[in-house]
């Protein structure tokens, strides 16, 4: 490994993970490292010795910093790559946008694995304008040719925007947003990509993209403290769109616009360049590389100990889900229970999901994790459907 790193259990320290609990579900929220959290709380410490002084005179400077090195890593122009909380909150921009500034109307293709508080804007959107929504199931498993197939079957001439994940929530599925956002193209359809897990799973180059609008959470996978995503505007639509609330800065710019609406803490954008730092001192692309393979390990040692069903591991990055039982009550409540009761009983942090009808579980895998979580995970299942699953069963 670069800088001679050895990636595994052995670096768990360089964060503040409880070192009693595997943590196998850093694809929820994350997890920044004490590095990155000290310079945040330096550059809080900084900010309020004279807020003042910091906003007016420091914090843009410090931003450009991080856009900086934000854009270098996922090659894009600076001027095209803004600061957002939060990928939900960067899709609600685009849409509002869209369809409330531009007033579109029309037909929008969203999925069955597209991200629920996503799924709920959408609804929204529909309820208080003339756009109508088309869902669009793509099986799981499925593969790159299913997903192309059946999302060419569901455009139509209503057709006028397309909403696609980069890697689903709740299955893991690696859409193939490339061919997808061509496909789009070729048909005048507007592609707004929902990366919320793409920078650091994915080889990004918006330089080359065709998509339109890209997002991505910087604090997934990037380690960056939580707060910290970004959104990303073609040309084509960059001197035109603003964010959800209007304020000092409208018609200054799409940067502008967005980086300042109203007083917030700025210290998780700001930290955003001291995690991009802490990417490369890890190594970079190798970090990718270990966690694909990890989780093309850890695949191989789930599908072999324990009776389940997941997609090929093409179809996957750093994340796969896995069915877990069909016999167990399907909602949301049942998924929190069941994270409980495997945080509790084999000290595992997993999320459980909730989709087709059928519960499954989604590993992630972080340099921190090694194959010995996923063993200690195979025992808790195994044990968990000898002893467990009764309490969960409809």
């Amino acid at each position: 490994m670069t800088n001679n790193i050895i990636y595994g259990n052995s670096i768990k320290h360089l964060w503040n993970l409880d070192s009693n609990i595997v943590f196998l579900n850093n694809g929820s929220f994350g997890a920044a490292p004490k590095k990155v959290l000290e310079a945040q709380r330096w550059y809080s410490d900084f900010m309020e010795k004279n807020p003042v002084s910091f906003i007016i005179e420091h914090s843009r400077n410090l931003l450009n910093i991080a856009n900086s090195k934000l854009s270098i890593l996922v090659k894009a122009k600076p001027d095209n790559l803004a600061f957002v909380e939060n990928a939900t909150t960067a899709v609600n921009s685009v849409l509002h946008y869209l369809i409330f500034q531009k007033k579109m109307s029309g037909e929008i293709l969203y999925t069955n694995h597209t991200y629920p508080a996503v799924v709920n804007a959408l609804k929204y959107y529909e309820k208080f304008s003339d756009i109508s929504l088309k869902l669009v199931s793509i099986p799981y498993p499925a593969n790159d040719d299913i997903i192309l197939d059946t999302f060419t079957e569901s455009i139509s001439n209503k057709t006028i925007i397309a909403l696609i994940d980069s890697i689903s929530s709740s299955t893991a599925l690696l859409f193939p947003i490339d061919k997808l956002s061509e496909l789009f193209a070729l048909h005048n359809i507007i592609s707004v990509v929902d990366g919320a897990h793409g920078i650091g799973c994915t080889e990004l180059d918006l330089s080359a993209a065709k998509y339109d609008f890209y997002t991505s959470n910087n604090h997934k996978w990037l380690y960056a403290p939580k707060g910290s995503a970004f959104l990303y505007v073609s040309d084509k639509y960059l001197n035109d769109i603003h964010p959800l609330s209007i304020s000092l800065f409208y018609g200054m710019g799409f940067r502008a616009e967005f980086e300042w609406q109203g007083t917030k803490d700025l210290t998780a954008w700001i930290a955003t360049a001291d995690a991009v730092d802490f990417y490369h001192e890890m190594g970079g692309i190798e970090i990718l590389e270990y966690n694909r393979t990890l989780n093309c390990q850890a695949k191989d040692l789930i599908l072999k100990n324990f009776a389940t069903y997941s997609c090929d591991e093409m179809m996957n990055t750093v994340m796969s889900t896995y069915f877990l039982s069909d016999k167990i009550k399907v909602s949301h409540d049942t998924t929190m229970e069941l994270r409980k009761y495997f945080y509790e009983n084999y000290k595992i942090e997993i999320p459980f999901m909730a989709f087709d009808d059928k519960i499954w579980f989604r590993i992630a895998c972080q340099i921190f994790n090694d194959l010995s979580d996923y063993k200690t995970l195979v025992d808790a299942l195994n044990d968990f459907n000898q002893t467990g699953i009764k309490t969960f069963i409809k």
